[in-house]
């Protein structure tokens, strides 16, 4: 059995990419992968949490919408016009709590520096996972190119 593992320890032979440069795109799409994962996780789990200031109104807002909302008997006494401004504040108040906790998370992932401005620009947001997008096919490319260069030179030994 003929061994190639001296022939092959060098990468860059057949990916024009250091050994140490493979690493780190590989790291760096293992990491943003994972942040990916947790991510999604935290748009599924996380809530936002909301209570009327005179406590008779409760909404919990998710990814889907609101998901509770709680109405005091007491508050129905109140006029329409009030009892619909205050659930109106209430769910607002819900949601940006769900945002507040969102944006902790990915700050804590180190993703953006102010999430906020993606969710003012929405534009941003685009290019942002356009920009993504483009990177990670671009590495899925190289990654393809490499394998195919690989390939090749098992198939045929002249190559090496």
């Amino acid at each position: 059995m003929t061994d190639f593992s001296e022939e092959f320890s060098d990468p860059s032979r057949f990916t024009g990419y250091t050994e140490s440069e493979m690493r780190q795109m590989f790291g760096d799409m293992d990491e943003k992968l994972r942040h990916l994962g947790i991510l999604a996780e935290a748009g599924k789990t996380q809530v936002g949490v909301a209570e009327s200031e005179d406590g008779y109104i409760r909404v919990e807002y998710g990814t889907t919408g609101v998901s509770v909302l709680e109405i005091n008997p007491r508050a129905l006494r109140l006029p329409s016009e009030d009892l619909a401004a205050s659930i109106k504040r209430t769910t607002n108040a819900a949601i940006q709590n769900l945002q507040t906790k969102f944006n902790e998370v990915v700050a804590e992932l180190g993703i953006a520096a102010n999430p906020d401005e993606y969710l003012e620009n929405p534009e941003l947001a685009r290019e942002k996972i356009q920009d993504a997008r483009e990177r990670f096919t671009q590495s899925m490319g190289q990654a393809s190119e490499s394998m195919q260069r690989l390939l090749r030179s098992l198939e045929d030994p002249d190559t090496r």
